[in-house]
């Protein structure tokens, strides 16, 4: 006796300690999951943001208002267009004019005009004049060569300023669709950019297609590269001259967050990352919008496990005793109702079965072919619940054709004849399976009308099979139903359709004008 006692006390200590064990591990997981869920939150609403600013950027750049004075001028002015033909003299009073009212309708500080070889004809406000100038190597003229708009950064090599340049085509006539004859150009200050960037809490960065920091709320983070630094990426980087002098000779400083959105684990903390393309039609790729947001201030991982720890020890201890209820209950219940649901469709099988077996002797009974068509209907009517139905036969002078045996309670659209692969019924005829073709119910707002052998109808669903014996088609059937048959109707009517089948066939041998043709 003190032995089992002893082993009760030890058994029920290990229990104890069991469920203390998994009452702690399931309310950290509780916590876990909450701190997931918060943070998948916050990390899609971080998405939203960062599509909504790389809108506002597009806004105010490719899509904005210098961009479309500056692509006015190459559409409509003609004294443009013959400057970028190299008609007019350069820096002309009239083209200065209108460069000078471009850079007042934007954040721009000049611009110039380039012909289609490339060489600028005319510049305004760039300080030293521009004018001679090859540019056919740069990427916006490039671009605008091919019928684009582009806005392309770049950071000056004299004066280390970064700066954005809008090229739009200029047209030989006033519609995109004529030649591109030369580019306009303006230029303008990152100024509206680094606004949009200072306004966000969270880090906010505006990436290079290669992966350059150009733009960000941490101005000492401008210059910096995500991702790793190789010779070969450096070298690309140079090649562009698109950087002024910012690589040249150092080893750039890599970015202590990886920009990969989603979720991202840094020595620093857990943050949240969401990037969203801006489209300048650079021909390197797409810049990118980054926005990052560090979650230890927004999701606090200590109120996490707090609260899931507390909901986990609460729910457990309710959950245990609940579920073990519960789970009693429902075998029992389920036991019953499956033991039931098999009783009721055993009876029911039996009850179709003795049916279908009295129809079948029925069917024997009957030796005309309009007979055994119109007893099949008759015993479908109570068996599978059909109120409408039609039987066809394949007609003894042209076997492409089926004529009326019998139907039931069927409309005056009921055709005497139809041909093989006319309505439904007719295309029945061909197939080799019996078809089940369900309607909407009345009240579902939809109409639902099937022309076939029983004209206009709107049942709950058409049952359609074709009647055979070894393959030989004898005619086909056609039954409108109050309800959607279930798999035990299916096989009844496929059944009876095999009843009826025979039964045609013995009528058919049978027949004194089948004896004379023989």
């Amino acid at each position: 006796m003190l032995a089992e006692s002893r082993s009760l006390w030890r058994d029920s200590r290990v229990l104890w300690a069991s469920i203390g064990l998994l009452s702690v591990l399931a309310g950290l997981a509780g916590g876990l999951l909450l701190r997931d869920v918060r943070e998948h939150e916050r990390l899609t609403l971080l998405g939203f943001e960062t599509h909504r600013l790389s809108i506002e950027l597009m806004g105010q750049t490719l899509n904005g208002s210098l961009m479309g004075a500056t692509a006015l001028l190459g559409r409509v002015d003609e004294e443009i267009k013959r400057e970028a033909r190299g008609e007019l003299a350069p820096n002309g009073a009239h083209v200065t004019r209108l460069l000078r009212a471009v850079a007042q309708s934007g954040d721009s500080d000049g611009g110039f005009i380039v012909g289609g070889d490339g060489i600028i004809r005319s510049s305004f406000g760039l300080g030293k004049s521009s004018t001679g100038v090859n540019v056919q190597f740069r990427p916006y003229v490039k671009a605008a060569a091919e019928g684009k708009k582009a806005v392309y950064a770049a950071i000056g090599t004299t004066t280390g300023l970064r700066t954005l340049y809008y090229a739009a085509p200029a047209y030989q006539g006033e519609g995109a669709e004529t030649p591109v004859i030369g580019t306009v150009v303006a230029r303008g200050s990152m100024d509206s950019i680094d606004k949009l960037l200072q306004k966000r809490s969270d880090i906010a960065l505006l990436l290079s297609p290669q992966g350059v920091v150009f733009a960000a709320n941490r101005p000492e983070w401008i210059g910096f590269l995500a991702g790793k630094s190789t010779p070969e990426r450096l070298k690309a980087i140079r090649e562009t001259k698109q950087f002024g002098k910012m690589f040249d000779g150092s080893e750039p400083s890599v970015l202590p967050v990886s920009i990969r959105p989603g979720r991202v684990e840094v020595a620093s903390g857990r943050f949240a990352v969401a990037a969203d393309p801006l489209n300048w039609n650079d021909p390197l790729g797409d810049w990118q919008v980054v926005l990052m947001e560090d979650m230890a201030a927004s999701v606090p991982r200590r109120d996490s496990i707090i609260v899931g720890l507390a909901v986990g020890l609460a729910v457990l201890g309710l959950l245990t005793m609940v579920l073990n209820a519960v789970r009693s209950r429902q075998t029992k219940q389920h036991t019953a109702a499956q033991l039931e649901a098999f009783g009721r469709r055993q009876q029911r099988t039996v009850e179709l079965k003795s049916r279908l077996a009295a129809a079948s002797i029925r069917l024997q009974q009957m030796h005309e072919v309009a007979e055994i068509a119109q007893t099949f209907l008759s015993e479908a009517h109570p068996l599978l619940n059909a109120f409408q139905g039609v039987v066809y036969v394949v007609s003894e002078t042209d076997n492409s054709r089926l004529r009326l045996a019998a139907s039931f309670a069927g409309s005056e659209a009921v055709k005497e004849e139809i041909a093989l692969g006319e309505t439904l019924l007719g295309e029945c005829a061909l197939a080799d399976h019996a078809q089940i073709i369900e309607t909407p119910p009345p009240d579902s707002g939809g109409i639902w009308s099937i022309h076939s052998g029983l004209g206009h109808v709107q049942p709950a669903a058409v049952m359609l099979g074709p009647v055979r014996v070894q393959g030989v088609l004898l005619g086909v059937v056609e039954l409108a139903v109050l309800s959607v048959p279930d798999e035990d109707l299916r096989q009844i009517f496929d059944e009876m359709l095999e009843i009826l089948a025979l039964n045609l066939k013995l009528a058919a041998r049978n027949s004194p004008s089948r004896e004379g043709a023989a």
